[in-house]
């Protein structure tokens, strides 16, 4: 390097420096001192008191809750074994055996552990409910069952 180039060199760096000090306060300044946080798992609501009927399998257990004052209904989902993949939908089939089959979307389920839906229409103790375990990664049907 010539003395020339070398002095131009030095002058150049001690112009960038202040704008490299300048760029680094302007980034510790523009990033946000707190951000909100998406909530992963909600509060459980307490299980309702009345057990109307339930079903055991070896992986699962279910229960159908009822409240004594109102109609309000409770899906329980109790996981005795963890799931085969981390992302698993339960939905709720009504009328599976007719053209007009729809299912509806409960919940997620995690790790194991004891899960309560509500159910927005009441079930009448001696109607089946049929309920289907999604895996939505896999995009399989880990179990559907009905009882």
């Amino acid at each position: 390097m010539t003395p020339k180039l070398r002095r131009t060199h030095r002058l150049i760096w001690w112009g960038i420096l202040p704008l490299l000090a300048l760029a680094f306060w302007a980034s510790i300044t523009a990033a946000p001192r707190s951000f909100p946080q998406a909530e992963l798992y909600r509060e459980q609501p307490a299980a309702l008191p009345q057990l109307i009927r339930s079903h055991d399998t070896p992986a699962f257990g279910f229960a159908l809750r009822r409240a004594e004052s109102t109609e309000a209904q409770q899906l329980e989902i109790l996981l005795k074994t963890p799931l085969p993949g981390p992302s698993t939908a339960v939905y709720q089939w009504t009328d599976r055996d007719t053209p007009q089959a729809r299912r509806q979307f409960l919940g997620y389920l995690g790790q194991r552990g004891s899960y309560r839906f509500p159910i927005g229409t009441s079930i009448p103790a001696e109607t089946d409910i049929t309920l289907e375990l999604f895996d939505l990664i896999q995009r399989e049907q880990i179990l559907l069952v009905s009882w």
